[in-house]
């Protein structure tokens, strides 16, 4: 984990200091290839041990899906003039937008679990 993290410190310094963000980019892909993987392998395995388990990894990756629906609804495909200059598509804004949009609700519900299991931790 060290190591990830200070790659990606490097990374990070690389791309200010060289105003290129590829490496950076690059690198998060990466990660996130490395992520799917490791829960591929991790719901593999869990499932070898306990089969009973696929129902829960079905309700998981079906409310991955409809909050990715949702953000991909909530997405503009706009495209600014300085984007334009970067060749970013208007496919490729939507994307990243409705990204963005999974992330915030993913947040808003992760800040809600929070308050509640307090808030009935409190009230027991």
């Amino acid at each position: 984990m060290y190591v990830l993290l200070v790659l990606g410190v490097i990374l990070l310094v690389v791309g200010l200091v060289g105003g290129s963000y590829n490496p950076m980019l690059y690198y998060s892909y990466v990660l996130s290839i490395l992520a799917v993987i490791g829960v591929l392998v991790g719901s593999v395995y869990g499932l070898i041990h306990k089969p009973a388990a696929i129902k829960t990894i079905g309700i998981g990756v079906g409310g991955i899906v409809v909050l990715f629906g949702i953000g991909f609804g909530l997405a503009s495909d706009a495209v600014s003039i300085k984007q334009e200059d970067m060749d970013v598509t208007a496919a490729a804004s939507q994307w990243s937008g409705a990204i963005l949009y999974m992330l915030y609700i993913m947040l808003i519900l992760a800040i809600v679990s929070i308050v509640y299991s307090l808030v009935s931790r409190l009230t027991r």
